[in-house]
């Protein structure tokens, strides 16, 4: 995808009546998807982004199944999001509640946010808002190594994408710093990463030391975050 296109979109959806820069699919995914003939006896849907929220609203509705609206993140009580208007979080908070209400199961990754969702919304069912945490499969790490060999070199490992505004220029710029008489540290990115980034790293002159790998298969990511000194998180 385009990142500059993609930040655009962002910016003008803001200040118009759709919940994300994605909302132009909802209708396009809710007819494609009545057109297939799958009937379902339940529908999930995961944000962000909202609009997935908006294509299982309709869905449910049409197809007369019911619906689970998990929530990885929160919506109107997020950090993330900012409105340009009063009047424009008004609108997100109607859509939000519009969700709650119609959705048969709100499932939150936090305990704090299935809280938030019960003492804002206390005419729903209190069992309606489930806390369903992230969590792992103990098997796929039987065979993975459980610590990185020693090295004179520091390991460093960022598994995700890295696009629009996620910035690690403080970190190459201190790997910079520690490699210019050698290479005593490298960084590998695992995901998409957007081409300022790989500038970033020709203009540093830290080819050596950055690998950029893109997309591995799980196992391959697993075993390379073991191998790792230090996993690396972005925020």
């Amino acid at each position: 995808r385009n990142e500059g296109g993609i930040r655009w979109l962002k910016r003008l959806a803001a200040w118009l009546p759709v919940v994300d820069a994605y909302g132009a699919w909802v209708r396009a995914v809710a007819r494609a998807a009545v057109d297939d003939g799958i009937r379902p006896d339940w529908i999930i849907s995961s944000s962000p982004p909202e609009s997935s929220h908006m294509v299982a609203m309709k869905l449910a509705e049409e197809l007369g199944a019911r619906w689970a609206a998990d929530f990885r993140d929160p919506w109107t009580a997020g950090i993330y999001r900012r409105t340009p208007t009063l009047l424009h979080r008004h609108w997100h908070e109607s859509r939000e509640r519009k969700v709650i209400e119609q959705a048969d199961l709100v499932i939150a990754t936090t305990e704090e946010l299935a809280k938030d969702f019960r003492e804002r919304y206390p005419k729903q069912p209190q069992d309606k808002v489930v806390n369903l945490p992230n969590g792992f499969d103990p098997e796929e790490f039987s065979e993975v190594a459980a610590e990185p060999k020693p090295s004179k070199i520091l390991r460093l490992i960022h598994a995700g994408n890295l696009t629009l505004d996620r910035d690690i220029s403080s970190l190459l710029e201190a790997m910079g710093r520690i490699n210019r008489d050698g290479v005593l540290c490298r960084l590998e990115l695992a995901g998409q990463v957007a081409p300022r980034i790989a500038c970033q790293v020709r203009e540093l002159g830290l080819e050596e030391a950055v690998t950029i790998s893109g997309y591995i298969s799980r196992p391959e990511l697993l075993s390379r975050l073991a191998k790792a000194h230090v996993g690396v998180l972005v925020e």
